[in-house]
C-alpha cells in the first residue's frame, strides 16, 4: 500500500486500496478487506485517515471452532520529516529525500488494534472439556469436574470442619 508524495500538491486527496489478503493473511488472518485512505497534505506534514473494513478468520479461544470476526476501523498517521524540531512519539519521521509512503504497517497496526483480547464465537460458548477436550458446544460428556485441585485440599478440609 504504497503512496507516492513526491510533488504532491496540499490539500485533500482520496485513495482506496481493495483486497489484498495475501500481503496481510500471514501477519493478521485478514481474508479481505478495503481501506479507504484520506491523506491531508500541508506543506510537509502529511496526515493520513485510514478507514480498514473487512474481516478476520481467526480460532476461538473457548472452543477453539474458527471465528470470522469484522474489523470496521479508522485510525490517523501523521507523518513529517526528519529534522522537525518535534517530539511526539505519535508523528512518524520521513526522511527529507523520501518520496513513498508504505502504509502497510499502518494498516496492519489498526487491525491488530481491532482484534479483541479474547475472541469467542459467541457469548454462551461452553469450550472444551479440561478432562477429554470434547467440545461442549457439540456434544455433552460424561467427565467428572468435581477433581479439586490439591493445593486447595487444606481449605476444603477447614471449610467442611
Amino acid at each position: 500500500m504504497l503512496v507516492n508524495i513526491s510533488k504532491l500538491p496540499d490539500g485533500r486527496h482520496h485513495y482506496r486500496f481493495d483486497d489484498r489478503p495475501d500481503a496481510f493473511r500471514e501477519e493478521t488472518g485478514l481474508t479481505g478487506f478495503q481501506a479507504g485512505v484520506i491523506l491531508d497534505k500541508a506543506h510537509d506534514t502529511f496526515l493520513f485517515t485510514l478507514q480498514v473494513n473487512g474481516s478476520v478468520e481467526l480460532s476461538c479461544d473457548r472452543c477453539l471452532e474458527q471465528v470470522n470476526l469484522a474489523v470496521n476501523e479508522t485510525t490517523s498517521v501523521v507523518y513529517r520529516p526528519d529534522g522537525d524540531e518535534t517530539l511526539d512519539p505519535d508523528v512518524k519521521p520521513l526522511s527529507r529525500d523520501q518520496n513513498i509512503i508504505d502504509l502497510t504497517p499502518d494498516v496492519v497496526d489498526t487491525i491488530r488494534l481491532a482484534i479483541p483480547m479474547k475472541v469467542v464465537c459467541s457469548e454462551t460458548c461452553k469450550g472444551l472439556c479440561p478432562s477429554c477436550g470434547v467440545n461442549l458446544n457439540q456434544t455433552a460428556c460424561g467427565c467428572s469436574n468435581d477433581t479439586i485441585d490439591p493445593r486447595w485440599e487444606n481449605l476444603l478440609k477447614l471449610k467442611n470442619n
